[in-house]
C-alpha cells in the first residue's frame, strides 16, 4: 500500500486537488488522472486525507512535507545532517532522498578508488581576466537561483543517502600559479584536477569547481569548468549556459521562475509505480539469465580512469538516408541506431539476445517546460533485442515499440530493473551502454554574450566499459566510442556501428526480410584481414583422426614405456590401452554408440584415464564430472547433457545419477576384465563428432555445456605439440581436474607422443610443499598450473626448476607473478581461455585452426553454443592464448604465449 507520503506525491504530480464536505473526501481531477490503483489508494487513507485538510495542513502541495514525510530519518539524524552543513541548520533550505539514478551515481562515485568517473570537465578560454571575472560571477548568479546547483549529498550513518539543499552555495574559483616554463598550461591545469585522480567533496555544495590560471605564452586565462553528475545532465549544462548567456547580456530579470528538482524526485519515488516497473521489467527480462558482456569486460566497479575516446562523424548521404528510411517504414532514428548497436554487440559478446544499458531523457513526462529544469532527469535503463533470424524490418519496429513501452517506464529504477532479471548479483546486467541524444551543433555565429571566450574541450566518462554516443544532430549523426580498457580500439566500434547502420538501412530499403543476424558489421579491411590475411595455414595437421587413434598410433610405437603414474604404481602404453578397450567393449555392450553421452564422475587416478579412453573408444562423448563439486552443479549438468550412462568410483552414485546406467570402476573384476583387449573396430567415432561435453564455471550464469569435437581437441594437441617441442622423454605432471577444459591438454598431449603422465591426488595440488615434493620426485619437465597455484608454489619459497616449462591457465596472469615464475622457469606459457576464446571467422568455415579445447567457428551473428566470438583488433598481452597456425592470434612469433600486436612477440 502506498505510504501517506507517496500518494500526496502522486496526486500532485497528476494534478488531482482534494477537498473535505463536511464527511466526505472531494477529489477533483482532469482527464484520466484517476486509475484503479489510485482510487484504491484515496479509499484506504481517506480517513488520514479528511484529518489533513480539516486542520489545515492540507495545500493541494506536498513541497512543505516531502522531506519529514519520504525520508526514513528520525528527528535526530535529520537535526544532524542539516547541522553538518556549512553554515549549519539556518543554511538548511531542504533535505530530500536521491533518484535512483543518483543512488546509482553515488554507488559508483564511491567505490572508485581514486577519482570519479562522474566528474565531468570542460576547459574555457577567456582572452582577459575581466571575461573570466565577468562568467564566474554570472554562474554565481545561476547557482543562486537553481536549487539543485547549490545541493550537496550526505550518506554516513544514515540508512539512505540524501540531498541537501542550501540557502547559499558560494562557487569556489581556486586560481593557480602554473610556470609555463615547465609544460603547457592548459595540460597542467586539466592534470592537477584530472577526475582519474581528483574527486570533488560531495558534501559540500556546489557540487562544482572552476580552478582557473593565467597562460603568459598565450596571453588568455584558463578555466576548467569541473560539475558532478549528481547534479546535472546534459540539458542542465544547455539550461546553465543559457542562463549564463542571459545573465551577461543583462536580462537576468526576464528568466523565468525556476522549478524545483524536488517535484522531480518525488515522481521517481512513487509507490504506486514500482509494481508497474516490476511487471514490465519481469516480462522484458525474467529469463536472462547471463550478462551481455562485450569483450568479455565485467567490471561495472571502475572510475574510467583508462578511458579512450574514438568520434566517427556518418556521411550526409548515409545521415539522410538513415533519417528518410525510418521515416518511410514509420521508426524512429533512434529505433534503427539501437538495433544496429544490438548487431554489434552480439559480434563482441557472442551472444544472440543482448541486454545493453539505454539513456532516457528522463523528461517525458514531466510536464510543461521541463526541459527548463536543472538536474539529472536522465535514467538508465536496460533494452533487450535479439539479433537472430527474425528480419531487418520486423526487428526494427520491434525495438521501437519496446523503446516506446521503455519510455512510460523512465523514472524506475535500474537496480529493480536488473532484480527483475535472471542474473543474480553481484553479477551486472550488461556492461555497455548507448546513449543516443540530440544535439545542436556548436553554432558559427559570433555570441556577444561569450565574445572573448571558447570552450577549448572537455570530457564525459562512465563506469561502464563500453559506451557508444550517437549524437542526433538534425542534418547528420557524429558517433562516439568510449572505452575504459586499454587494449579495445574505440576507433573499430565507430567502423562497427557505421557499417552496421550502413548494412540495415539497405536491408530495411532493399531486402527488409533479410535475417538480422546476417548483415555484417565488419568493414572490408578488416573482413579481409579476418578471413584471409590472419588465415594463411600452411601448416598440416591430423584433422582426420580422433584423439583415441592418436594414443593407439603411440601403443604401437613405444608399447612397454611408462604412460601412466598414480600413487606409486604406474602402467605402460600397453597396459593402459587393454584396460581401456575392456571397458570400452563393456560399454558397448550397455549401449554406448556415436556420441552418446557418457558422465564420467571419478577420483583422480589410473582408473579415471582409463574411464575417459574407454568412452571415447567405444564411439561416445564424455561429460567430466568432479566428484567434489557440489550436487547441486553435479546434477544440473547431468540434467543438462542427459548422459546415457555414467562411470563411478563407487557401487552407490549420488541422488543426481538416479535414474542413469551406472558402471563401477569397482566392477571391473565382475563385469569387464574379461572383455577383449584389442581396439574396438575402427571409425565407431569420427573427427567431426563430440569427444566431450564440458560445463562454463557459471560464474556469469547457470553453467553452460560446451560441445568439443575430435577436430578441435587434436588441433590444438598438435600445435602445442609442436609449440612446446614435446617428446617421449618429457615427464607432465597433471593438477587439473577434468571438470576445467586444459585437463584435456594436460593428459591427451603426453599420450599421443611417448611421454609419461603423473597425476597428482587433488589435496595435494592444494599443499605447496606436497605440490613442490611431486615436482622433485616425477621429474616433471611440464606442468599447468592456474596463477593461484603458481603463486602458493612462489610465496612457499619453491626454488624453481631449470628443466621445467611452466603453463599458466584458468585466470588471468598477473604481470608481478609472470616476472616472478620467468626467474624460476626457463619457458612460461599463459594458456588462457581454452574454451571462452574464439576467433572471428566471417563467410566460411576454416579448416585450420589450433584454436583451443573449446573451439567451434561459425559465420558472424550464429555463434556455436557457448564459445566466445571477440574482435581481435587492438588486443595486446597479457589476454589469453590462441594459436592459428604457426600464428597466434593478433600477432607473429610465440613469446611465451602472450598476444601481440602484428609484428610483436
Amino acid at each position: 500500500m502506498m505510504t501517506l507520503h507517496e500518494l500526496l506525491t502522486e496526486l500532485h504530480v497528476r494534478g488531482v486537488v482534494l477537498d473535505c464536505d463536511r464527511e466526505e473526501l472531494v477529489v477533483r481531477s482532469v482527464g484520466c488522472a484517476l486509475d484503479p490503483i489510485l482510487v484504491e489508494a484515496l479509499r484506504a487513507r481517506k480517513a488520514e486525507l479528511r484529518t489533513l485538510i480539516q486542520e489545515g495542513r492540507y495545500d493541494g502541495a506536498v513541497t512543505t512535507a516531502l522531506s519529514s514525510v519520504t525520508l526514513a530519518l528520525s528527528e535526530h539524524e535529520l537535526e544532524f545532517v542539516r547541522s553538518s552543513i556549512e553554515g549549519g541548520v539556518s543554511n538548511a533550505l531542504d533535505v530530500y532522498p536521491l533518484t535512483p539514478f543518483q543512488e546509482g551515481v553515488l554507488f559508483h562515485s564511491l567505490m572508485s578508488d581514486a577519482g570519479d568517473p562522474y566528474l565531468a570537465g570542460s576547459l574555457i578560454s577567456f582572452e582577459a581576466r575581466d571575461k573570466l571575472d565577468d562568467y564566474l560571477a554570472a554562474l554565481q548568479v545561476v547557482i543562486e537561483r537553481h536549487d539543485i546547483l547549490r545541493t550537496s549529498v550526505a550518506w554516513e550513518g544514515l540508512e539512505e543517502p540524501v540531498q541537501v539543499v542550501w540557502k547559499r552555495a558560494e562557487l569556489r574559483a581556486e586560481e593557480l600559479a602554473l610556470d609555463p616554463s615547465t609544460g603547457d598550461v592548459a595540460d597542467q591545469l586539466v592534470a592537477h584536477f584530472d577526475p582519474r585522480r581528483n574527486r570533488v567533496d560531495l558534501g559540500v555544495a556546489p557540487l562544482i569547481q572552476t580552478p582557473f590560471a593565467y597562460d603568459a605564452e598565450h596571453d588568455r586565462w584558463l578555466l576548467l569548468f569541473l560539475r558532478h553528475h549528481l547534479i546535472s545532465d546534459h540539458t542542465t549544462l544547455n539550461v546553465l549556459w543559457s542562463e549564463v548567456q542571459a545573465v551577461l547580456e543583462g536580462h537576468a530579470d526576464k528568466l523565468p521562475a525556476p522549478r524545483p528538482f524536488r517535484d522531480y524526485v518525488a515522481r521517481t519515488r512513487l509507490g504506486a509505480q514500482k509494481e508497474l516497473h516490476r511487471t514490465f521489467f519481469t516480462d522484458l527480462l525474467g529469463d536472462i539469465d547471463e550478462p551481455t558482456a562485450p569483450y568479455g569486460l565485467l567490471d561495472v566497479h571502475g572510475d574510467g580512469s583508462a578511458m579512450r575516446e574514438a568520434r566517427l562523424e556518418l556521411t550526409a548521404a548515409l545521415g539522410q538516408w538513415l533519417r528518410d528510411s525510418a521515416r518511410r517504414h514509420g521508426v524512429s532514428a533512434a529505433s534503427v541506431c539501437h538495433t544496429a548497436w544490438a548487431q554489434v554487440l552480439a559480434r563482441v559478446s557472442g551472444r544472440s539476445d543482448v541486454v545493453f544499458g539505454t539513456l532516457l531523457f528522463g523528461r517525458m513526462s514531466g510536464g510543461p517546460d521541463t526541459d527548463r529544469v536543472m538536474g539529472p532527469f536522465i535514467n538508465t535503463l536496460p533494452i533487450r533485442i535479439e539479433v537472430g533470424s527474425a528480419g531487418a524490418l520486423v526487428s526494427v519496429r520491434k525495438t521501437h515499440g519496446l523503446l516506446a513501452e521503455l519510455l512510460r517506464h523512465e523514472h524506475a529504477s535500474l537496480a529493480l530493473a536488473q532484480q527483475c532479471s535472471g542474473v543474480s548479483a553481484p553479477a551486472p546486467l550488461f556492461t555497455a551502454l548507448l546513449n543516443y541524444r540530440h544535439s545542436a551543433r556548436v553554432s558559427a555565429e559570433p555570441n556577444q554574450a561569450f565574445e572573448g571566450m571558447a570552450v577549448l574541450g572537455g570530457e564525459e566518462r562512465t563506469n561502464y566499459p563500453v559506451t557508444m554516443s550517437i549524437d542526433d544532430l538534425g542534418d547528420g549523426f557524429r558517433l562516439k566510442a568510449q572505452v575504459t580498457h586499454a587494449t579495445l580500439d574505440p576507433d573499430a566500434l565507430c567502423s562497427m556501428v557505421r557499417m552496421a547502420l550502413l548494412g540495415l538501412v539497405e536491408a530495411l530499403d532493399v531486402t527488409p526480410d533479410r535475417p538480422l543476424w546476417s548483415i555484417g558489421v565488419l568493414p572490408e579491411s578488416d573482413l579481409q584481414e579476418l578471413t584471409a590475411d590472419r588465415n594463411r595455414t600452411p601448416s598440416d595437421f591430423p584433422s582426420g583422426q580422433c584423439v583415441h587413434e592418436l594414443f593407439e598410433q603411440q601403443v604401437n610405437r613405444t608399447p612397454d614405456a611408462e604412460a601412466l603414474e598414480f600413487g606409486g604404481q604406474t602402467l605402460t602404453y600397453r597396459e593402459l590401452n587393454s584396460r581401456a578397450n575392456r571397458l570400452a567393449h563393456y560399454l558397448i555392450e550397455q549401449g554406448v554408440d556415436a556420441e552418446s553421452r557418457v558422465a564420467v564422475c571419478l577420483e583422480r587416478g589410473q582408473d579415471l584415464v582409463v574411464g575417459l579412453l574407454a568412452v571415447l573408444k567405444a564411439g561416445g562423448a564424455y561429460v567430466p564430472l568432479d566428484p567434489g563439486h557440489p550436487e547441486a552443479r553435479l546434477s544440473h549438468a547431468s540434467d543438462d547433457a542427459k548422459p546415457t550412462a555414467v562411470l563411478v568410483d563407487g557401487i552407490r552414485p549420488s541422488p543426481w545419477a538416479n535414474g542413469l546406467r551406472v558402471v563401477s570402476m569397482l566392477d571391473e573384476e565382475k563385469r569387464w576384465s574379461s572383455r577383449s583387449s584389442v581396439n574396438p573396430a575402427p571409425r565407431r567415432s569420427s573427427p567431426t563428432r563430440l569427444c566431450y561435453v564440458i560445463y562454463t564455471s557459471g560464474s556469469t550464469g547457470r553453467p553452460k555445456g560446451v560441445m568439443v569435437t575430435h577436430r578441435n581437441v587434436v588441433n590444438l594437441l598438435d600445435t602445442m605439440r609442436s609449440s612446446l617441442a614435446l617428446t617421449q622423454e618429457d615427464r607432465w605432471l597433471a593438477t587439473t581436474t577434468i571438470a576445467f577444459d586444459i585437463a584435456a591438454l594436460e593428459l591427451y598431449l603426453p599420450l599421443m607422443v611417448g611421454a609419461r603422465v603423473s597425476i597428482l591426488p587433488e589435496v595435494d595440488t592444494q599443499d605447496p610443499g606436497a605440490l613442490a615434493a611431486a615436482l622433485e620426485e616425477s621429474g616433471a619437465t611440464v606442468m599447468q598450473g592456474t596463477p593461484t597455484t603458481w603463486r602458493m608454489l612462489v610465496e612457499d619459497g619453491w626454488p624453481g626448476s631449470e628443466e621445467l616449462r611452466g603453463l599458466c591457465g584458468g585466470e588471468a596472469l598477473p604481470v608481478d607473478l609472470e616476472g616472478s615464475l620467468s626467474s624460476l622457469v626457463p619457458e612460461l606459457w599463459n594458456v588462457y581461455g581454452p574454451t571462452e576464446t574464439t576467433i572471428w571467422s566471417t563467410r566460411h568455415r576454416v579448416e585450420r585452426t589450433s584454436q583451443v579445447t573449446g573451439a567451434a567457428y561459425s559465420p558472424i551473428g550464429s555463434p556455436i553454443g557457448n564459445t566466445r566470438v571477440y574482435v581481435l583488433d587492438g588486443w595486446q598481452e597479457p589476454v589469453p592464448v590462441g594459436v592459428l597456425g604457426e600464428l597466434y592470434i593478433g600477432g607473429a612469433g610465440v613469446a611465451r604465449g602472450y598476444l601481440g600486436r602484428p609484428g610483436q612477440t
